[in-house]
């Protein structure tokens, strides 16, 4: 009786393990190239503002959570002061992604992680987190430790700070 029950719980663990009604997360899919990235100046659970005063549409699906370690998130915790990266779909925000608060006395934010390529003219790092880098920005080597240095009003990373970068 008990290998029965022990049989039937590994099979209903199994089938709602593998079950493919639960869709795919964006933390699934690699590197993520947002669609528009900025400092929050309002945030609730309709909306978010950014600091260049456009405001999105957040989806009734939003997944919201943490850049670098990939942590579900609270959606009002990005309240003002925090940039992020968002991606959208028709319009709406479908995820949004917190990089860091913001430095108002220097008009920048700093990303530490793991610098893995450079694509599209972005600077990509391990954790899936992908910034538009400016022109002449110089890439550190490929899987070292590096700093991306984002100039907040332009939303470009100006430097990136690593092994290989000229910047040590």
């Amino acid at each position: 009786m008990i290998r029965v029950a022990s049989a039937l719980l590994v099979a209903c663990l199994l089938t709602v393990a593998c079950s493919p009604e639960e869709p795919a997360s964006i933390l699934d899919e690699g590197t993520r190239f947002p669609d528009a990235a900025g400092v929050v100046t309002e945030i609730s659970a309709q909306s978010v503002q950014l600091d260049d005063g456009t405001t999105y549409t957040i989806s009734p699906e939003v997944e919201s959570f943490t850049s670098k370690e990939h942590l579900v998130t609270a959606l009002l915790r990005w309240k003002e002061g925090w940039y992020v990266h968002i991606g959208l779909e028709d319009d709406s925000v479908v995820w949004i992604a917190g990089i860091g608060l913001a430095r108002a006395d220097s008009g920048q934010v700093n990303y530490p992680g793991v610098f893995e390529r450079m694509e599209r003219g972005h600077a990509v790092f391990a954790d899936g987190t992908a910034f538009m880098a400016d022109e002449g920005v110089e890439a550190p080597t490929e899987g070292s430790e590096a700093v991306a240095v984002v100039d907040i009003e332009r939303d470009v990373a100006v430097e990136l700070r690593g092994q290989g970068a000229g910047a040590g």
